[in-house]
């Protein structure tokens, strides 16, 4: 058999056959609570696109990471959005961009709006053609000098993060706001929704893991809510997750609405005051008919038995198959040994390597070698 017909067999694999534990190679930086550390590896993210909507996959590969030369090139509609909605590639967390966000001034119900921006998948943004589950992940990190008050009704003082059913009024049609609940102008703590036709729950929150919101730190955050198709899929499951933690998991009482429906992100925000800015990056936004999932998780626990360790979510600032970084939190675990893992986007995981400070310990070569 010759290499060539080696190398056309090999390319007519499916991706997940070519799929590989991540390995790390070397970690620099210092193991300190706030200290960037960097690691070095292979398949470190390996994201798995498999289910994902063919929006994503197909017609606008390069949106999912704002990639393409504009948010507009790569199919976002950004007709409701401020003109410098724009990609940046100074701060980024996927790739070499993000989709940069920057607004500022006062937002008072009735008068004022938000700036959202907009996926319209399968083209018209009618649901109809979609499975039954839809599941939405993005990286999302703020800049903001305050944050929305409690002031208002219900559907008007939150911070509506992403939107998805009728393109109406949510009140007259199914459909899922997922806000972050006002916090009396500080940063919010809380997470949930809020849904029209649900007997059960038309409104439910739930804390942050990790406190509240901080300001340039990305934060990993996926939903799943269920289209209405007759009634056939209820009980409508609704779930949330924040940097791979689920904070949120409830049967709803009806499902989203799969005609004139559409998606948003960013709708709005309220109760802002005159001397408001706020700048706003996103990254990594997916759907799919099954879980997307975090593209990396990054680990430090207090000892190498990964089952039984304390384990905290190191906050990523760069994010790639071969190199990596974060800002070191080690609240909670002590004074060290600190042991650190990576798990990818499939849910391999390396194995454990030993931080010290200033760096890993170098391991020693295996014995009886030749």
């Amino acid at each position: 058999m010759n290499i060539a017909s080696v190398l056309a067999g090999l390319a007519c694999l499916p991706v997940l056959a070519l799929a590989a534990t991540p390995t790390i190679t070397s970690v620099s930086g210092t193991a300190q609570t706030g200290q960037i550390l960097t690691i070095t590896g292979t398949s470190m993210v390996q994201e798995d696109r498999t289910n994902w909507d063919p929006w994503f996959k197909i017609t606008h590969p390069n949106a999912s990471g704002m990639e393409g030369a504009s948010p507009a090139a790569d199919g976002y509609d950004t007709a409701y959005s401020p003109p410098n909605l724009e990609y940046v590639s100074n701060v980024k967390l996927l790739g070499s961009k993000s989709m940069h966000l920057h607004d500022q001034g006062t937002y008072s119900w009735p008068t004022g709006t938000g700036r959202p921006y907009m996926v319209w998948p399968q083209g018209a943004g009618n649901q109809s053609g979609l499975p039954k589950d839809v599941y939405f992940r993005m990286y999302t990190r703020w800049n903001w000098n305050e944050w929305p008050r409690n002031g208002g009704s219900q559907n008007n003082s939150e911070l509506k993060y992403w939107w998805q059913g009728s393109d109406s009024h949510p009140d007259a049609e199914n459909a899922i706001f997922w806000n972050f609940q006002p916090n009396n102008g500080s940063a919010p703590a809380q997470f949930g929704y809020e849904a029209s036709g649900d007997s059960g729950g038309y409104r439910l929150m739930a804390n942050i893991p990790s406190g509240p919101i901080q300001n340039n730190r990305w934060y990993c955050i996926e939903t799943h809510a269920m289209l209405d198709q007759g009634g056939v899929n209820a009980p409508y499951v609704l779930e949330a997750w924040i940097d791979g933690t689920q904070i949120i998991n409830h049967s709803a009482s009806a499902g989203i609405r799969t005609t004139s429906a559409g998606w948003a992100m960013h709708v709005n925000y309220w109760a802002m005051t005159s001397a408001f800015v706020g700048d706003t990056w996103d990254d990594g936004m997916a759907l799919s008919s099954t879980r997307v999932r975090p593209a990396s998780v990054i680990e430090i626990g207090n000892s190498s038995d990964y089952a039984t360790a304390a384990k905290v979510y190191q906050p990523p600032e760069f994010l790639s198959d071969t190199s990596s970084q974060f800002k070191a939190n080690l609240a909670g675990l002590g004074a060290g040994p600190y042991f650190l893992w990576v798990t990818n986007n499939r849910g391999e995981r390396s194995a454990a390597i030993s931080l010290v400070s200033g760096g890993p310990i170098p391991l020693s070569p295996p014995p009886n070698l030749r």
